[in-house]
């Protein structure tokens, strides 16, 4: 069919209408709005993150708006969760667009990372999705409510009980649940209770740390004991159970084991002077001896030897000790009736029947043995021209020759930084350095003697030390004779006593 030319010009005019129409539709792009709607999560726990499917939302848009939201998973305290971070629009005809993503709400079960209270409880909480879509504050386990801390019950105390006999018993109880440790309490009713801790009797014993369900005590033959015992929470040492039930033990009275008491004397002493001691010694049986003895960690160190015997149930002893070391020591006296039972004051030295640990009270007493001071350091003291000052003054040994005047300067084939003009006065103004105070600490040990050995064979000093204690400019035998003398016998040298041991295999005397 053929068309004429009017014809054909209107539907190429209509044409180009609707080509012109389409392209500005295509370039003015597309918009409207999406809503999606959430797909259901299924998905598990997995090595730390949420796997699974329906991460994404089906969204549907008008006028020509294609959409997506993305449901990022996660994982809170081994719960899925998640929320919307992402979103994709898009015109289908190439054209441009926009478009958000919304949630109002939450997803029943999520855990946000909100720290909330805990509400009626303690301590802090999370907030979890409820099935309305709201936050609820949930307890964290590990921070809200702890659980309670309660005292132990009490325990019971298995041996020993009735009467036993003298020595060295174990107390043991039954082990208590939830008990840490234990305080003990013995009462030896020779010396009555006092009723508190910060003052025990002799032979009592008031412990708040004992580890273990058992605890080591000498029982002291005649004598009667009341035994209890608390079991401490482990959760709080604070909470202390009921007291188990007292539990009495009588001693068998056995050999009659005599007493010592009263002992008195000088708690401290300056090395190179004196103490006298003296104690009270009693014994039912008669026959009765008495000594006082030192010693260190178990080991004694001298002893009144040969004893004092005494006539009749009792008597005293006094003996002058002139120590011979500094230290601290134990002092304690001893009482014996003819071989048949020894009683001593000091627990550290009873090894078990026939000696048993002396009743008291005042059987034993700690005793420190101090070094002399030298002489007060006169502030004109000073090193002029190498020798020390005429105001400076020295503890010094009568038969030995020093030099006049005392030298201040250290040899110099000593090696080690040399001494300065304060090194060199601080040599003058050591009250001990004749008897043999090398690097000025007041006192004559091995140090000392371990300079002058470095010195005299080439070794480095330090340039406060001179171990020229002679004072005669240089370092010889003859300072290391004064050392040697002053640690075998103490600042000053005084008369001693040659200390006797006591032998621990058999009873005194």
């Amino acid at each position: 069919m053929k068309i004429n030319l009017p014809v054909k010009l209107f539907l190429s005019f209509i044409l180009l209408f609707w080509v012109l129409l389409f392209a500005k539709q295509v370039s003015a792009g597309c918009s409207g709005s999406i809503s999606c709607n959430r797909q259901v999560l299924t998905c598990s726990v997995s090595g730390g993150s949420c796997a699974g499917k329906g991460n994404t939302d089906n969204c549907t848009g008008s006028n020509g708006v294609i959409g997506m939201c993305t449901y990022q998973t996660s994982t809170y305290q081994g719960t899925c969760g998640g929320s919307y971070n992402n979103c994709s629009v898009s015109c289908p005809n190439g054209g441009t667009a926009s478009g958000t993503c919304s949630w109002q709400g939450c997803i029943p079960g999520e855990w946000s990372s909100s720290i909330c209270g805990c509400g009626s409880g303690s301590g802090l909480g999370t907030e979890q999705c409820n099935s309305s879509g709201g936050w609820d504050c949930k307890p964290d386990p590990a921070k809200c409510n702890p659980p309670s801390c309660n005292a132990p019950s009490a325990p019971t105390i298995t041996a020993p009980t009735g009467s036993i006999n003298a020595g060295t018993v174990n107390i043991t109880w039954n082990a208590v649940s939830g008990a840490g440790k234990y305080a003990l309490r013995i009462d030896d009713t020779a010396n009555p209770w006092t009723g508190t801790c910060a003052q025990v009797n002799p032979g009592d014993v008031c412990n708040d740390s004992v580890a273990t369900n058992s605890y080591s005590y000498n029982f002291v033959a005649g004598h009667t004991y009341a035994i209890w015992v608390h079991a401490l929470a482990s959760c709080d040492s604070s909470k202390w159970s009921n007291p188990s039930t007292t539990d009495t033990v009588k001693v068998n009275a056995g050999a009659v084991i005599p007493n010592c008491t009263n002992l008195t004397g000088p708690t401290t002493i300056v090395l190179g002077q004196s103490g006298t001691y003296t104690a009270t010694h009693t014994s039912p049986a008669g026959n009765l001896a008495g000594d006082i003895d030192a010693g260190q960690n178990g080991a004694f160190k001298w002893t009144h030897w040969p004893p004092t015997y005494l006539s009749g149930n009792s008597g005293t002893t006094s003996y002058t000790w002139t120590p011979t070391a500094v230290g601290t020591y134990d002092v304690y006296c001893r009482s014996w009736n003819d071989s048949t039972a020894e009683c001593r004051g000091n627990q550290t030295y009873v090894d078990g029947p026939p000696r048993y640990l002396c009743a008291g009270p005042a059987s034993s007493m700690t005793v420190n043995v101090i070094a002399a001071s030298g002489p007060t350091i006169n502030p004109n003291c000073t090193c002029s021209n190498n020798v020390c000052s005429p105001q400076c003054t020295f503890g010094k040994y009568s038969d030995v020759t020093y030099g006049n005047p005392v030298s201040c300067q250290r040899e110099a084939a000593i090696a080690g930084t040399a001494p300065s003009d304060s090194d060199k006065t601080s040599y003058c103004q050591r009250g001990n350095r004749l008897y043999g105070d090398t690097n000025g600490d007041g006192k004559v040990d091995n140090t000392d003697y371990y300079y002058y050995i470095a010195a005299f064979y080439g070794g480095t000093v330090p340039a406060g030390v001179n171990p020229d204690v002679d004072g005669d400019g240089k370092v010889s035998a003859n300072d290391q004779a004064i050392i040697v003398r002053t640690i075998n016998s103490g600042i000053p040298v005084m008369p001693t006593a040659t200390p006797t041991p006591i032998p621990l295999s058999t009873p005194a005397p």
